[in-house]
């Protein structure tokens, strides 16, 4: 008996080591398919393309930048003084970064991002395939043979959403969670067990929580269907109280898995309630339809985007006519096929409907990489084919060609008065979608009468399916934005570190750094919006979802440009704002007034380095009577304001200057007569709708104005001696513009109050991401300024005592102090760390007490 015993158990050894085998050669096999695309179509890391554009290129670069500092000790993953003015990090960390596979960024130097990005890309699209085909494995019992196994997993990894949302890597950790929280729902209601349905929910959470929110939405008509499905099974248990049962079981999946994952997401949805987009976006919940829902059919072809109001999901043959012979089949259920095809039919109407829309956003306007969630189109296209190859079912193929005929037609129907590409692209497509329909045609027809025939007709489908898809993945990655220059992108790198690394060797204290060109080299679009965080210095600049709203809101008055309610546009310096705010060296193609060139640190990326002679303490003493706050809406008038609180004078550091203004055509001059003295030159002329303006900046610069992520307030480059200075404005459109506003910045002013601050500076200061210590003697009614954004987890003490803090603007931290001698530290620590370790805990016991394996 016992020798019996150990035979079987040894054969389960042997059948799991085999199985393991088998999934770790189907990843590698897949990994390596979408390498030799990468490879064929020229992208990194072989060659000069890269998937990263757009947000890829201008923010994750910088994110993964700071997360391999993340990880080597050199920033926190808390609290970043390098994220803007400093915010917490943690909601950073969770929507960008949390993947597993974003581990591997510490083999990558910093030159080598987009080698890592389309790596990881890979990386996520080979591990979609695997989960499929686990999933369709044990889902279905193994009634799917191997190949079609094989066929239909290369057909979800290779799906239009993975390829052209390979920018946006982190919302494919959704795609390849999906198919595990479907098993989990599977074996919830045939084998009453919810572990392994809550456990992959906490990992999707962990992974990314977005597409966590969206499987989570979809879940629940996975659960619909599949309780269908039991209800279409005679020989189990279909009354009511089963369905009760079961959902009772579905929620306590869900909630258990909501629990599990509150350690890390708890706190960061507190965090995130102070953020810009912290609640839902009630406005954007119409009733609106986005478009003709008929054209979804149109555009399941080779090489067609999804846009808004047009759904773009090609899959591949073999998925759009397993569904199509899902609903022929004979022997399938009608219950079946029409819960089936009731989810499908949801999921593409959110495509077009907004407040389906609105829902699977997760609330928010989403007016950038349409479709978000559409992948769940596929996996639903994936269950119905799924369901059709696992029980052989008989298919009507007479109805089956009628589809095939109506469908090459409406495909065709504009095929020659398209452009030549699309024509044939659309051409392509009927072709292979009709070989396709074919080949499931002698598959089903003559595959039962022979194994040796249904192998074949298996391997040909599948060798289609592999033809099909990959090449629809190579004209996506033709057709959707890419990085032409990943070469020139490692040599900007390079010398950005040895810019950074040769400002903080030769200046040890604690200031900010900012930046007035782009990695483009033009000076006003996009300018190095996360790159404090990529290159690890305090900066200024900022781009992330979900910025903090008090900050935002201060940048907004200050005078930098804000878009979006979360992209901060700061591509020239405001020299008060920059100096209230510490910033000491300026890196610029240009010159500013009044500031130092320091020729000794040398020129990086074409910018010279600047040091601001104005740059005040992050910390100092000050007097004041109360928190500042400002309803002013010109941003200079602000400033003005702004620096009478701090230096507690009543004299402007801004003042306006008069013009004379000249029209001609679409040009329009403003001319100035600039006094004797010390000064710099500013303008700035408010904006109500995009009008594609030029700006000639006194003949020494050129830039564009008025249109997307164009600056607000400008600088007018004069020199010292100048009478007369000009800023000549071409435009389509001046209604479009508002009355112009220019000010002289009084330098010798500025550097009163930059004396005075310094004078008033924290003493034995030492500053990181997470603590700030210092000492300094007070007077009473005295405050401390800081330029550190205040965030829910900054505990302050003065002489061992707990303060609370006041605010300018509801953003930056002012801190009253003792008369006297005061010893003063600030720590940031995670808020509600402790409690969503307790609410994790509970969601442990919680399984735990369901008992049973996965």
């Amino acid at each position: 008996m016992n020798v019996e015993n150990a035979n079987v158990v040894n054969s389960d050894d042997s059948k799991e080591t085999i199985t393991f085998l088998f999934y770790c050669i189907a990843f590698g096999v897949t990994f390596l398919a979408m390498l030799v695309i990468l490879a064929v179509v020229g992208y990194a890391p072989f060659g000069d393309k890269s998937l990263a554009a757009d947000d890829g290129y201008w923010q994750y670069m910088d994110f993964f930048g700071y997360y391999k500092d993340v990880l080597t000790g050199k920033q926190s993953v808390l609290y970043a003084l390098s994220n803007g003015l400093g915010q917490a990090s943690l909601p950073v960390f969770m929507y960008y970064l949390a993947s597993p596979w974003n581990l591997i960024i510490i083999f990558f130097d910093k030159t080598e991002l987009h080698s890592f990005f389309d790596i990881v890309v890979a990386l996520k699209i080979a591990t979609s395939f695997v989960t499929c085909s686990f999933y369709l494995s044990k889902r279905f019992e193994k009634r799917i043979g191997f190949i079609i196994n094989i066929a239909l997993s290369f057909s979800y990894a290779f799906m239009h959403y993975n390829i052209s949302k390979a920018q946006c890597p982190m919302w494919l950790d959704g795609v390849y969670m999906l198919p595990i929280m479907a098993l989990g729902i599977y074996k919830l209601i045939r084998r009453k067990n919810p572990k392994l349905l809550a456990i992959s929910f906490t990992a999707s959470i962990l992974f990314n929580w977005y597409t966590a929110g969206i499987n989570c939405l979809f879940s629940f008509l996975l659960f619909i269907l599949e309780l269908s499905i039991l209800y279409s099974d005679g020989k189990n248990e279909t009354n009511i109280m089963a369905g009760i049962k079961a959902f009772v079981r579905y929620c306590y999946a869900m909630i258990s898995g909501a629990l599990l994952s509150m350690f890390i997401i708890l706190p960061t949805l507190n965090i995130m309630r102070c953020a810009t987009r912290g609640s839902a976006d009630k406005k954007e919940l119409t009733m609106e339809i986005l478009g003709n829902c008929l054209n979804f059919f149109d555009r399941y072809s080779y090489g067609a985007i999804s846009e808004r109001g047009a759904l773009g999901v090609y899959s591949g043959g073999l998925l759009l006519f397993g569904c199509i012979c899902f609903m022929c089949a004979k022997t399938i259920p009608t219950g079946i096929k029409i819960s089936a095809s009731i989810i499908l039919g949801i999921c593409v109407f959110s495509c077009y409907w907004k407040p389906l829309f609105w829902l699977l956003s997760l609330f928010q306007e989403s007016s950038s990489y349409y479709y978000r969630f559409s992948y769940i189109v596929t996996f639903a296209m994936l269950f119905m084919g799924a369901y059709l190859f696992a029980y052989n079912a008989d298919v009507s193929w007479k109805k089956v060609f009628i589809f095939v005929s109506v469908f090459a037609v409406y495909l065709l129907r504009n095929c020659f008065s398209s452009t030549s590409e699309v024509g044939e692209l659309k051409l392509y497509t009927v072709i292979v979608l009709v070989v396709v329909a074919f080949l499931l045609f002698l598959f089903f027809r003559n595959g039962s009468t022979s194994i040796c025939k249904r192998t074949v007709f298996s391997l040909m489908i599948l060798i289609l399916t592999v033809f099909d898809v990959s090449y629809n993945a190579s004209l996506l990655m033709k057709i959707y934005p890419s990085i032409d220059s990943v070469s020139d992108f490692e040599v900007y790198q390079n010398e950005q570190e040895n810019m950074i690394a040769e400002i903080k060797n030769q200046d040890k204290s604690y200031y900010r750094i900012t930046q007035t060109a782009a990695r483009a080299k033009n000076i006003n679009s996009l300018a190095n919006l996360d790159e404090a965080m990529g290159f690890n210095y305090w900066g200024l600049e900022n781009y992330t979802s979900t910025p903090d709203a008090g900050l935002i809101n201060f940048y907004d008055k200050i005078g930098y440009k804000v878009y979006m309610s979360r992209l901060v546009e700061k591509a020239m310096s405001i020299l008060t704002i920059d100096s209230l705010l510490g910033v000491k060296y300026i890196a610029s193609p240009y010159k500013y007034e009044g500031l130092i060139y320091r020729k000794d640190l040398g020129a990086h990326n074409d910018k010279s380095i600047y040091e601001n002679p104005y740059y005040m303490p992050m910390i100092f003493k000050y007097k004041a009577d109360d928190e500042f706050y400002s309803d002013e809406q010109n941003a200079f008038l602000y400033n003005n304001q702004l620096f009478n609180y701090i230096s507690g004078r009543e004299k402007d550091v801004f003042v306006s200057i008069e013009y004379k203004e000249s029209r001609e055509g679409n040009q329009r001059s403003y001319v100035f007569d600039i006094p004797k003295g010390n000064y710099a030159l500013y303008g700035n002329i408010p904006w109500k709708w995009d009008a594609n303006a030029t700006l000639d900046l006194n003949g020494r610069l050129n830039l564009k104005y008025s249109v997307i992520h164009s600056l607000g307030i400008f600088y007018v480059p004069i020199s010292e001696g100048d009478t007369s200075a000009y800023v000549n404005v071409s435009a389509e459109n001046f209604d479009a513009f508002d009355k112009p506003e220019f000010y002289l910045l009084d330098l010798n002013y500025l550097g009163e109050v930059s004396d005075q601050t310094r004078k008033n500076s924290l003493q034995n200061l030492v500053v990181t991401d997470t603590k700030v210590t210092g000492t300094i003697e007070a007077d009473e009614g005295d405050y401390l300024f800081t330029s550190i954004p205040y965030a829910d987890g900054w505990t302050v003490k003065v002489n061992e005592e707990i303060v609370e803090p006041e605010f300018i603007e509801d953003c930056l931290m002012i801190i009253p102090l003792d008369e006297g001698y005061n010893d003063v530290s600030m720590k940031y620590s995670c808020p509600l760390f402790v409690s969503g370790i307790c609410l994790s805990v509970l969601g442990i016991l919680l399984l735990l007490f369901y008992g049973g394996k996965l």
